[in-house]
């Protein structure tokens, strides 16, 4: 998520403010933000906030930043998979998503491999804000 604070019982991180200017380099405007709530800093035109879902809008927006749950979300039955097979079949001009590097697995082959046009991969595991330490797993901005 662009706002939640991480913890062990959560899947929601923030997004490093580092990581959002990088991001809006690239896509100038965010027009859309479907992963955010209230404390989110990435400052989109608009933003989808749970209750409401963002899977369920159309991803129509010219530019999209999304850092969606890294886990499974059990109230919904959905996992960051969905969150990929979304933004792969957007009609958003660009989005770039902020996801976990997990290269092998289905949702990567499937949705990022043969759909992004760039990757960057993190050296080292990010600090999302509001973590005591670094992620869990290495990220990547696709």
């Amino acid at each position: 998520m662009s706002g939640h604070i991480a913890s062990a019982a959560s899947t929601d991180w923030n997004t490093p403010e580092w990581i959002l200017q990088r991001v809006r380099q690239v896509l100038g405007t965010i027009h859309l933000d479907p992963c955010s709530n209230e404390q989110s800093t990435v400052g989109a035109v608009r933003e989808i906030r749970l209750p409401d879902d963002g899977l369920a809008v159309e991803w129509d927006a010219p530019t999209v930043f999304f850092n969606p749950p890294f886990g499974s979300d059990k109230a919904r039955g959905t996992s960051i998979a969905d969150w990929t097979a979304k933004a792969a079949s957007a009609k958003a001009e660009q989005i770039i998503g902020l996801i976990p590097a997990a290269v092998g697995t289905n949702f990567w082959r499937r949705d990022v491999w043969g759909a992004a046009k760039a990757i960057f991969f993190f050296n080292g595991r990010i600090r999302f804000v509001g973590a005591d330490t670094g992620a869990p797993m290495d990220c990547a901005l696709v």
